[in-house]
């Protein structure tokens, strides 16, 4: 559990990339916070955020790159006295570390990693080279290409062993994973249209186990808060996020990711996805994301609230023990939905116009 103690100062914050489901799960955590208000900049005019009753301001500009993004950010910052600018998604991430040095003269930002690291992490083929050229566990994989070309001719794809996976590197959700039986699926995979063209691939031998994830927050490489977990999901093979879990605790992982964030140097949120093989017990690099995870209600259910951390001096006192698999309705999805329902309703009427607009 953490140590909480040391309460956040009131403060105002700033995402500056409010497009997306994301940015509704970071207000819900931002508003148990009673001394936070948070304003969102979209390039939307329509985000389902701006239906939360936790958001203070929606705000739109339609930029075109980086120069109009910060301008747009630093003008919001001097008309609403935001102290925070906070970050949710990959791209948004990305684009504050690339302006850092210009955003920090507007506001405060949270710990972020240089730019060559957040890209080493957030592209699966560069991580896999890096885990294996530090003695880092990762699954066997192969670069295979960029999907609408040829298959790279890679003497290694004979190391592959079926099944397997067939990830793009750069897409996160489990977005664009395929799975393969046998060599044979591969070059079907390949010319049939099934693998998302321009997109880079890996080939990966599918490790039989089970999947549990790392979510944290450090410092300088030192993990000052985490949560532990494992998907509940009933569903097999299933590569998107996880939405039943249970906390627990595994020192193996911990340690493994604790080595991993100290080699790296790790500033700031991470969610780190590891396979626990059963063949030899051992745990395995899966992924990493350089973000809040999708899963961060579920964190905020189990008593660690990432976001607010990101900007508190904050402590981490031990891990969470065993929880029990069922889940109480104060742990589940529908009680932030019951407290704020309008980004739900509002996404749901987008469902419908969708599909009426599909069926004409």
């Amino acid at each position: 559990m953490m140590d909480c103690s040391d309460r956040l100062v009131p403060s105002s914050v700033l995402i500056p990339d409010g497009d997306t489901w994301d940015t509704v799960k970071v207000l819900r955590c931002l508003s148990t916070e009673p001394s936070i208000t948070t304003h969102i900049l979209s390039r939307s005019r329509r985000p389902i955020a701006r239906f939360s009753r936790h958001c203070a301001g929606c705000h739109y500009h339609g930029r075109e790159g980086d120069d109009e993004w910060v301008r747009a950010v630093g003008g919001l910052v001097e008309r609403h006295k935001i102290d925070i600018v906070l970050p949710v998604t990959d791209f948004g991430v990305e684009f504050v570390v690339r302006n850092k040095q210009a955003l920090s003269e507007f506001a405060a930002l949270p710990p972020l990693p240089d730019l060559d690291l957040l890209r080493l992490t957030n592209d699966k083929w560069s991580l896999q080279c890096y885990a294996q050229e530090n003695d880092f566990p990762v699954p066997v994989s192969v670069l295979v290409g960029q999907a609408g070309n040829a298959m790279l001719d890679n003497p290694d794809l004979g190391s592959i062993k079926y099944p397997a996976l067939l990830k793009p590197t750069l897409l996160a959700g489990g977005h664009g994973i395929v799975e393969l039986k046998d060599s044979s699926d591969l070059a079907r995979a390949w010319a049939d249209g099934a693998v998302i063209k321009g997109c880079r691939y890996m080939l990966q031998s599918y490790v039989p186990g089970a999947d549990i994830s790392l979510y944290l927050y450090s410092r300088e490489g030192e993990i000052l808060a985490y949560t532990l977990q494992r998907s509940l999901s009933n569903k097999a093979h299933s590569f998107g996020p996880q939405k039943i879990m249970e906390f627990l605790d595994d020192g193996k992982t911990i340690e493994l990711a604790r080595d991993l964030i100290r080699a790296i140097k790790w500033n700031g949120v991470a969610c780190i996805d590891f396979r626990i093989d059963l063949e030899d017990d051992t745990r395995k690099l899966i992924d990493f994301n350089p973000r809040f995870g999708q899963a961060i209600l579920g964190c905020l259910a189990a008593g660690v609230n990432f976001p607010p951390v990101t900007h508190a001096k904050m402590l981490v006192s031990g891990l969470f023990g065993n929880s029990a698999a069922k889940i109480k309705w104060r742990e589940g999805g529908l009680s932030f939905t019951a407290k704020d329902p309008a980004p739900e309703l509002f996404g749901a009427f987008l469902k419908v116009i969708s599909r009426f607009h599909a069926g004409n």
